[in-house]
């Protein structure tokens, strides 16, 4: 025995080893303890030594800290707490001082619980090893010191995120055994890197970088000098003046496309943060399969030599291509863009769908999953009532290079049972509307008898046909018992006519979109109004089509932030020989086509309510979501950000709507954690890449360098500013190329466009816009 020793025996009852790594548990000498709940390390050659804790709250500490609790002389030979490797004394969750660093600590309640976690995971190590739900090379010593738990209720590993001096910020939780994605606590999902009490500030080691929590762990418990960040692969805007001092840092995510696309923007921020460092990224070799990770690497057989080896052989010194002030980069599609669908996450309904569609076409899954979606909201979309009012109507948009992928026939098989369902409905309407037309005719010749006027059978259209007029489209959607699809193979075409030519509908639809009021003017009737229009839009266009009628103006108007697009840059599937080609099972187009009959004879709305545990989680997604976009500097991504938010509620009702099974007893619908996974996946995973490739390959790339200069010098002989009517003579450009290298300038902070309203002195008058340089020059 020594000092610390006889200190802990003489005033903790009952004291026991409770595991290896000296590791002793008892009852807590501070509250009535029935059960043992006091646990300290006494291994005098771990960095642990004389750290305590109550996990009943009663606080923790070193062995001096608890001499004075209990009234007796520090020991003399204590070692004070676990030191990092800059010997800067670790703090405890619970200690006392100063919270420098970071955002607001948690809560004691969740202190508590943090504790609580912490202390099942070192009671029950073993046996997590065993099954498999902890990785085995985590040590009893690696885990006192991060205060890494378990939560048996939801089977997750949870990570206690804390500040430089060991204060709580944030209890993270893994993704679990029953499919819950990682969340933290509300309020406390802040950037940061981790474990901070732990940090190297000295930079005499190498560092690695890991990507997420566990990874990171694991590196730690070979001896290696690692660090993370606390919300993915794609977060870099985090405090990392704690490692500004390394000389050698490796960046080592995940082998998949998000990890590659966050080693590079993470490499980006670091050579600005540590520009004395020499920032490396490590390539997986080629014959280790997809999603591969460091915790697989020492799963296996691996050890710390043979890794330092095999980092060594596979890591690239990265030199960035931008000039220093346009970092962060923007994002790029090259090597990085592969909208993937996760089979895993998808709902019932919906693996029943591919199962059945597949094999019959070589058009990719992704299309034909998400075309599927926008048919089905034809049939529901204005019946399913969600949070705050909102409707599941969505407008999806496949995008690839003609004959690359099958864009037409995802539609095509989309689309056929609610086709064939649409053809037993106009012949159901029409025989409705003979006996109406006659007792109409018979109204009409008793002049208007005391009897009221007949009423107009409503039809269910489904399908909305894409060369509508506006006085047709508005009548069709006041008479419709369905709320319909507009299915467009040519969406570039219905944009353009949409916009320019033939409706001047644009406005309207944004309104409709958020089932707003839409309107318009009519000569004959006046305002014509439809209350709450609901209608989803399916489309199909080729990259360059598209570009050739887009306008850079559009995105500030929002038609562009709607769209759920799917772009694939290339094929997913092998090419299917045309005869090899087949049709998708009868009977499995009968049983949709049962559903969809079921749907559209109930006609009545349908609440959707979520769940107080569903509810938290899309909370918590919502969060890291919007938090994630707004570091990652992405300023022009930000209102899709916005727009997929309530988006997600929209396909998870959709999604909802899919798995039930008798529409007749059904009275109300409530989202699920499945369906909500599986929405955020297709956000994830699908829309918001396109949405990146779209806005920065497609639309706004290549730029007319040559217009640029054309515009600087213009700004400069016009002493900063110009009207850009004015500029628009000077410089004699196309609209649309005039729009976009505005676009791209703004983008890159070097113009401002201000509007302002200007009276003539005859009165009237129009608002002039005006273009400043703020850039340097």
């Amino acid at each position: 025995m020594n000092e610390v020793s006889d200190l802990f025996f003489a005033h903790i009852g009952e004291l026991r080893p409770s595991g290896s790594d000296g590791q002793f548990q008892g009852h807590c000498c501070f509250h009535d303890d029935k059960t043992p709940s006091f646990s300290v390390n006494l291994d005098a050659a771990s960095e642990s030594y004389g750290l305590w804790i109550c996990f009943a709250g009663c606080g923790s500490g070193t062995a001096k800290s608890f001499a004075q609790e209990v009234g007796q002389p520090s020991p003399q030979k204590e070692n004070h707490g676990p030191m990092n490797k800059c010997n800067k004394q670790i703090k405890t969750p619970m200690d006392s001082g100063d919270n420098k660093s970071d955002s607001k600590e948690l809560s004691k309640d969740n202190k508590r619980k943090a504790m609580g976690y912490h202390r099942y995971l070192l009671e029950h190590l073993f046996e997590l090893q065993a099954a498999k739900k902890v990785p085995d090379c985590w040590t009893l010593d690696l885990i006192s010191k991060t205060f890494t738990g378990y939560d048996c209720g939801e089977g997750a590993i949870t990570f206690l995120h804390t500040n430089e001096d060991g204060r709580g910020l944030n209890i993270k939780w893994h993704k679990s055994e029953k499919g819950k994605r990682p969340r933290g606590v509300r309020g406390h999902n802040k950037i940061r890197l981790y474990p901070q009490h732990l940090t190297n500030e000295d930079g005499a080691e190498p560092l690695f970088f890991g990507e997420g929590e566990k990874d990171c762990l694991t590196l730690l418990a070979h001896n290696i000098s690692a660090v993370t960040l606390t919300t993915g692969a794609d977060s870099v805007r985090a405090d990392l003046s704690l490692i500004r001092n390394h000389k050698d840092i490796t960046i080592i995510y995940d082998n998949d496309a998000a990890g590659r696309k966050g080693a590079i923007k993470l490499a980006e921020i670091l050579l600005e943060a540590c520009p004395e460092a020499n920032i490396y990224i490590f390539h997986w070799p080629a014959n280790l399969p997809n999603g591969f990770d460091v915790t697989d690497f020492f799963q296996g057989d691996g050890t710390s030599d043979s890794f330092k080896k095999m980092v060594r052989e596979n890591r690239t010194l990265f030199q960035s291509e931008l000039p220093q002030a346009k970092r962060p980069m923007i994002p790029s599609a090259e090597n990085t863009f592969q909208p993937r669908i996760n089979h895993e996450l998808l709902t019932d309904s919906l693996k029943l769908y591919l199962q059945a569609v597949s094999s019959t076409t070589d058009a990719p899954d992704e299309f034909l999953v998400v075309s599927a979606l926008p048919i089905w909201a034809g049939i529901v979309g204005h019946q399913l009532m969600g949070p705050n009012n909102l409707r599941s109507n969505i407008w999806v948009t496949v995008f690839a290079d003609s004959g690359l992928a099958r864009k037409s026939t995802a539609l095509k098989i989309a689309r056929h049972p609610a086709a064939l369902i649409q053809q037993e409905g106009d012949v159901q309407f029409r025989k409705r509307l003979a006996p109406y037309e006659k007792e109409l005719k018979k109204w009409e010749k008793d002049e208007g008898d005391e009897t009221s006027k007949p009423r107009r059978p409503t039809p269910n259209i489904i399908l909305l046909p894409v060369d509508f007029s506006d006085a047709g489209f508005y009548q069709m959607l006041k008479d419709n018992g369905a709320a319909g699809v507009i299915i467009a193979s040519e969406f570039s075409d219905f944009h353009s006519k949409l916009h320019r030519k033939y409706t001047s509908q644009a406005d309207a639809f944004l309104n409709a979109y958020d089932n707003e009021r839409m309107t318009r003017m009519t000569r004959m009737h006046g305002m014509e109004t439809i209350e709450e229009p609901t209608f989803s839009i399916l489309g199909a266009t080729t990259f360059q089509s598209f570009k050739n009628v887009f306008k850079a103006s559009e995105l500030e108007n929002g038609f562009f932030q709607r769209i759920f697009p799917v772009a694939l840059a290339a094929p997913t599937k092998e090419r299917l020989g045309f005869l090899q080609r087949s049709e998708v099972e009868p009977a499995y187009v009968k049983s949709i086509q049962g559903k969809m009959r079921d749907w559209i004879e109930r006609n009545s709305t349908m609440k959707v309510t979520i769940s107080d545990d569903v509810k938290e989680e899309f909370d918590t997604w919502e969060m890291n979501f919007v938090e994630a976009s707004k570091s990652s500097g992405e300023r022009w991504i930000a209102p899709h950000i916005e727009r997929l938010v309530p988006g997600v509620l929209k396909l998870a009702m959709l999604l909802e709507s899919m798995e039930v099974k008798s529409i007749s007893w059904c009275t109300e619908i409530t989202i699920s954690s499945k369906t909500l996974h599986c929405a955020i996946m297709l956000i994830e995973n699908i829309f918001l890449p396109s949405i990146r490739y779209l806005r920065y390959e497609i639309l706004f790339s290549g730029t007319d360098l040559t217009l640029e200069k054309k515009i600087e010098n213009a700004l400069m002989e016009a002493g900063g500013s110009i009207a850009r009517s004015e500029l628009t003579r000077s410089i004699r450009s196309s609209k649309y190329a005039l729009d976009e290298t505005l676009f791209a300038l703004e983008s890159k902070n070097l113009i401002q466009t201000l509007k302002e309203d200007v009276q003539r002195d005859q009165g009237g008058g129009a608002p002039v816009t005006t273009i400043s340089w703020v850039g340097d020059h």
